[in-house]
């Protein structure tokens, strides 16, 4: 009890001191760090110090971390390992709140993060209390043609699937019912007691009809084909 007591009281005098703070401050990666000091100019997300607002510490990767002082407008500012920039001011695609894993039977496991993490391409974007014009929408990336053909392929696949589960006949009365709509003209529908038939016929000028393919379907929507010779 003592040292939530002694926390808090810190959290209340860095907030006094303009150096605001974060309840749930970890790296880029999601990996909690400790208490750091927010940067963006007028972010005022987390100066209560009772709230806890997720904070992410700079990039180490030079070019990423050159980006994000670009972002955040600060003149001549140097970040230290104890600045952070607040949750707020990235684009909801950029922050990771789910970890996803495949079980062995193909389904997959999704869990909640307890702490969220950034994309490797994110960068704070949203800075509501400054000019309208820092603010951006960050465009999506394009994809690569491997990942075109990929989603495509899923596309057919759930096409495929779909048609397959609709094209489904289930008992002998559905078959009756659905199958004759869907035959051309030259084709013979004749129902009898435990099955039907599917006669096709070749008419000839000035010859008797001839059968050229006989199909005969029972109840237990078994089959059989006959070829004419």
């Amino acid at each position: 009890m003592i040292g939530k007591k002694f926390l808090f009281v810190n959290r209340v005098l860095s907030a006094l001191k303009g150096e605001t703070t974060s309840g749930t401050v970890h790296n880029e990666y999601g990996l909690f760090e400790r208490w750091l000091k927010k940067c963006v100019p007028c972010c005022r997300s987390n100066y209560d110090p009772t709230v806890y607002i997720s904070c992410f510490q700079f990039p180490k990767e030079e070019g990423r971390r050159n980006l994000w002082l670009k972002k955040i407008n600060r003149k001549d500012y140097s970040p230290s390992s104890k600045n952070a920039v607040c949750i707020k001011h990235f684009s909801e695609k950029f922050v990771i709140t789910e970890d996803h894993a495949v079980r062995d039977d193909g389904s997959v496991l999704t869990v909640k993060r307890i702490y969220p993490k950034l994309t490797p391409d994110a960068y704070p974007s949203i800075f509501p209390n400054q000019p309208a014009y820092l603010s951006s929408d960050p465009v999506s990336k394009r994809k690569t043609p491997s990942q075109r053909r990929n989603e495509m392929l899923k596309r057919d696949r759930k096409k495929f699937t779909d048609w397959c589960l609709k094209d489904i006949i289930k008992t002998f009365d559905d078959f009756l019912k659905e199958f004759p709509t869907k035959l051309t003209k030259e084709w013979v529908f004749i129902v009898q007691e435990d099955d039907v038939l599917f006669d096709k016929i070749n008419i000839f000028n000035g010859q008797a009809p001839q059968i050229k393919v006989s199909f005969k379907v029972d109840r237990n929507l078994s089959g059989l084909l006959g070829m004419a010779k």
